[in-house]
């Protein structure tokens, strides 16, 4: 699990950002006006040697997911004794002058609730929409339209937010169809120019896609059912899967899902690899 924060202000960050710049180590502190306690971490506080990774959007750009961190304390403000409430001041203040030290309370007297000690904050090379960061319960983060809150969210892979573009996968899969098709058009010696002016290793981007989570009882099923024969051309299997020696065929649904189509076994049908690709890209069939 991790955590989510929603439109905290870019000055905060960019303190932070300077602070672990000068010391890599430095711990710093995030504090939330709001006076609700954010249950998980007052359940569980994480730990340098369990840190709890965190993400945040700016409040000038709550539809992105800009900067990661791990959070490595929470602790209730109303529950620290002087000593503590007097260090954490004096490294506010020190560190993180645009704080103006540890505020205890917000409008209306008030008091905030939580105190968390961050470490590791850094920027993405390039911002994530809101809705690739899912929920508990497996549905998309929304995006909201003020600061503020937080959310409960599973952790994204450790190389999200690394590359300097994001792209969709289907854009960058029809963008290359094209440019092949370009490519073909023109002279045999046109094409050889470019290829000696190439880049040998090609360019890296995060993708983005939307997929379904299919049900393995109607794959099982169909696929039980066409015996290890393309229900197609009625072609044997061209080879078996190594993991298991079973028939190798692809499960294909007559109407697409991506087109409203049905996850069940009447709307789907097992192929062999050359029966699906045509069906997806031949001649007379509309691509995906």
């Amino acid at each position: 699990m991790a955590l989510f924060m929603n439109g905290i202000f870019r000055n905060v960050i960019e303190e932070i950002l300077d602070v672990q710049d000068r010391e890599p180590s430095k711990v710093c502190f995030l504090q939330r006006y709001s006076p609700k306690k954010i249950a998980q971490l007052a359940k569980q506080p994480p730990s340098p040697e369990a840190p709890m990774v965190l993400y945040v959007s700016t409040s000038d750009s709550l539809d992105r997911v800009s900067y990661t961190a791990e959070i490595v304390d929470w602790e209730e403000k109303a529950a620290l004794d002087d000593s503590r409430r007097a260090e954490v001041d004096r490294q506010v203040r020190t560190h993180q002058p645009g704080e103006g030290g540890l505020y205890m309370t917000v409008r209306d007297g008030v008091i905030c609730a939580n105190l968390l000690s961050i470490r590791s904050l850094r920027a993405f090379a390039s911002p994530l929409p809101v809705g690739v960061l899912t929920k508990q319960d497996g549905t998309s983060l929304r995006p909201r339209t003020r600061a503020g809150g937080w959310a409960y969210v599973r952790e994204l892979p450790s190389w999200a937010g690394m590359f300097p573009e994001t792209l969709l996968s289907d854009d960058v899969r029809s963008a290359f169809e094209q440019a092949v098709r370009d490519s073909s058009k023109e002279s045999d010696q046109a094409r050889r120019a470019r290829l000696e002016r190439a880049e040998k290793t090609p360019r890296r981007y995060q993708a983005l896609s939307q997929g379904f989570i299919r049900n393995p009882d109607v794959a099982a099923a169909v696929l039980y059912r066409a015996q290890g024969v393309c229900e197609r051309c009625g072609s044997a299997a061209p080879f078996t899967r190594q993991s298991d020696g079973t028939p190798y065929l692809e499960v294909h649904h007559m109407v697409w899902l991506a087109r409203g189509g049905e996850d069940t076994v009447e709307n789907a049908k097992a192929l062999c690899p050359n029966c699906h690709r045509e069906l997806h890209f031949g001649r007379g069939h509309s691509s995906i």
